[in-house]
């Protein structure tokens, strides 16, 4: 998925969860004994844990990705370079030869 849209739904996703963090709260407050209340809470706080470790994982997932990729890349860049300097190398055996 693009970086945009994931940086978009994370702030969403920080915005709606403050806002039912702090409902929650008040609710709380003006209801402390209220049971259903304290299981919606816990249940929300749940929710809140699991999508952080989605989270972390997709993070972790890119990460490793990128670092694969950018290892790739240095790869190609290392065998291209040891080509053309076979092919120098080549071109010089070619001269010594002729000159002998």
């Amino acid at each position: 998925m693009n970086k945009y849209i994931n940086t978009t739904l994370d702030l969403q996703h920080s915005v709606d969860t403050q806002l039912v963090l702090e409902l929650l709260m008040k609710w709380g407050k003006a209801k402390p004994d209220n049971i259903e209340l304290k299981e919606v809470s816990k249940a929300f706080m749940n929710i809140i844990f699991y999508t952080n470790k989605l989270s972390m994982e997709r993070w972790g997932y890119e990460k490793y990705c990128s670092d694969a990729r950018e290892e790739r890349n240095r790869a190609i860049l290392r065998t291209r370079s040891a080509e053309e300097e076979i092919n120098k190398l080549k071109e010089q055996l070619k001269q010594v030869n002729y000159e002998l």
